[in-house]
């Protein structure tokens, strides 16, 4: 398990060295906390994604996290069409599991994502991605950043 992540991240880091992103890997270690790193680790970035796993201590850690840095912070949940917060409570029964599925999917389809999108999308008006000088449009889109 932990070699498929970290053979993920390796990928991770030379796809967002073709589009012109930086990618910061992080494994924790007893002698390198998160908690202590995360700040230095962001502190030249536009915008920190990160995934929204709702278990363990990841939803205490992102609540911590979004405290402390100072560019904008994106969750994203990544293990399913659905988020997983969205379910509710934990059941172990497909019988009980399914009806949610059914109810859910209609809501989250429509914002699924596209391989290779027509245009970005942004919000129209003041977009703070767009004034940052550290902006990964600027690198992606090449807009010019005010």
């Amino acid at each position: 398990m932990h070699k498929f992540i970290l053979e993920g991240m390796s990928y991770n880091i030379k796809e967002a060295k073709r589009l012109g992103l930086t990618y910061r890997a992080f494994v924790e270690t007893p002698g390198n906390r998160i908690e202590e790193a995360f700040e230095k680790i962001s502190s030249e970035a536009a915008l920190v994604i990160t995934d929204d796993y709702p278990a363990y201590i990841i939803p205490e850690l992102l609540e911590q996290v979004s405290k402390k840095i100072k560019c904008k912070f994106l969750a994203v949940d990544s293990n399913s069409i659905i988020p997983l917060t969205f379910y509710g409570e934990f059941v172990s029964a497909a019988r009980i599991l399914r009806p949610r599925v059914h109810k859910l999917f209609p809501e989250v389809w429509k914002f699924r994502s596209f391989h290779k999108p027509n245009k970005p999308f942004r919000e129209k008006g003041d977009s703070w991605l767009e004034k940052n000088p550290n902006s990964p449009l600027k690198k992606i889109f090449g807009l010019k950043v005010t």
